[in-house]
C-alpha cells in the first residue's frame, strides 16, 4: 500500500478549498468556437468579445512565419457568433480605452493603436517609437487608474535586425508621451502584463528561457508609472516534456502567456499546463484545464464573472464564483 505524504495532502486539500471559491465543483470550459489560426489577445468590451486571429504557417511544428494579410481581428457575440472586424494587422494583445474604443498590439506593424469596435478603422495611433526608434513587436498590455498603458515588446517579429536594443517594456503616460521602464536584458521574453487592483503592482510574465525563467514577476508602482524593487512573484508549474528537454535552456518554457486579475487580487496566467491561478501573496490556487493550451485569458459577461479563455484553434468560456478587474471599469 501506498502511503500518501500527510504534508502533501493537507496542501492538496488547501489548494482545492481555493479552486473551488473561484469555480464551482464540476464545472469545466464550454468551447464557444473554433477553426481559428492562433487565437490571442481577447477583451470584453461593451457587451462583446474581442480577440487577435494570428496567422503563422505552422505554430504547432514551431514555423511561426507570420501573414498581417491572413491575419484578422474577431468580435465575437457571448454564444459564440462572431465576425471578422478588421484584416491587414498581425494584431495580438487588445486591451479597452476610456473612450469606448479599442488599443490593439499591431506586432508586425511596430505600433499600438485605437481602433472604432463598429468598423475596425484606426483611429491613431498610440506607440510606434521609443527614443526615436521604431518599437519592436509590441505584443500584450495593461492600462493603470491614471490611463498610462504599459506595454511589452518580446521582438517577436520577422525582421533579423531589431530597432531596439532588446526585449523590453514600454510605459505610455496619460499625457502621450512613452519611455522604457523596464530595459533590454531582464527577460528572454517578456508577454503578458497585468495589473493589481490597488494599482501598486505591475505583473509581467517571462514565456521561456532565461533571464526570467518560469516565472512571474513583481514591481512596485510609482505615481509617474515607473517601476522598482523587482521580486519573484510565482512560479509557473512546467510540463514533464519541458523539465525533460534535451536543452537545458528550454526547461524554463513555461509558455506563460496573457493573464487576467480578479477584485480579490488572484492572478490568472495562461500556460501550457493550464489557467494557472496565483492568491496575491504568490500561492497556487490550481489550474483550470482547458482542452488546447491557452495563450490568453480576460474576465467578461454582464457581471464580469465569466472566463474567456483563447488558445491556438478555439475560444472557451468558463462561469466563475469571482469577479475580473481591468481598468477602464465600466465596459462591460
Amino acid at each position: 500500500m501506498v502511503r500518501q505524504n500527510p504534508a502533501s495532502a493537507a496542501r492538496a486539500t488547501t489548494q482545492q478549498a481555493r479552486y473551488d471559491q473561484i469555480v464551482a465543483p464540476g464545472r469545466t470550459p464550454t468551447q464557444l468556437a473554433t477553426g481559428f489560426t492562433f487565437t490571442e489577445g481577447p477583451t470584453w468590451l461593451k457587451g462583446k468579445l474581442y480577440f487577435s486571429d494570428m496567422w503563422f504557417k505552422n505554430p504547432a511544428g514551431g514555423d511561426w512565419t507570420g501573414s498581417p494579410a491572413r491575419s484578422r481581428l474577431i468580435v465575437m457575440e457571448p454564444d459564440g457568433r462572431h465576425r471578422v472586424l478588421a484584416h491587414g494587422m498581425q494584431s495580438n494583445g487588445t486591451i479597452a480605452a476610456r473612450t469606448g474604443n479599442l488599443i490593439v498590439c499591431d506586432m508586425f506593424g511596430h505600433r499600438v493603436v485605437e481602433l472604432d469596435p463598429a468598423d475596425g478603422r484606426v483611429v491613431r495611433v498610440l506607440l510606434d517609437r521609443i527614443n526615436g526608434r521604431p518599437i519592436d513587436g509590441p505584443n500584450d498590455l495593461v492600462m493603470d487608474a491614471r490611463g498610462g498603458i504599459y506595454v511589452t515588446d518580446p521582438q517577436f517579429t520577422p525582421e533579423t535586425t531589431k530597432s531596439q536594443p532588446g526585449t523590453q517594456v514600454y510605459y505610455i503616460a496619460p499625457d502621450g508621451s512613452a519611455r522604457v521602464v523596464i530595459g533590454p536584458g531582464e527577460y528572454a521574453m517578456p508577454n503578458g502584463v497585468e495589473i493589481s487592483p490597488d494599482g501598486r503592482t505591475l505583473y509581467v510574465n517571462n514565456t521561456w528561457q532565461q533571464p526570467g525563467g518560469n516565472f512571474v514577476w513583481a514591481y512596485d508602482v510609482a505615481g509617474d508609472g515607473s517601476l522598482s524593487r523587482k521580486r519573484r512573484f510565482a512560479a509557473i508549474a512546467l510540463t514533464p516534456e519541458v523539465l525533460e528537454a534535451s536543452s537545458p535552456g528550454d526547461r524554463f518554457d513555461s509558455g506563460a502567456d496573457g493573464s487576467a486579475i480578479d477584485t480579490d487580487g488572484r492572478y490568472y496566467v495562461a500556460t501550457r499546463t493550464g489557467v494557472q491561478i496565483f492568491l496575491p501573496d504568490g500561492s497556487a490556487a490550481g489550474t483550470i484545464t482547458v482542452p488546447q493550451p491557452p495563450v490568453s485569458v480576460t474576465f467578461g459577461g454582464r457581471d464580469n464573472d465569466v472566463l474567456y479563455i483563447v488558445g491556438e484553434s478555439s475560444v472557451w468560456s468558463i462561469q466563475t464564483r469571482v469577479h475580473g478587474f481591468r481598468q477602464p471599469s465600466g465596459m462591460n
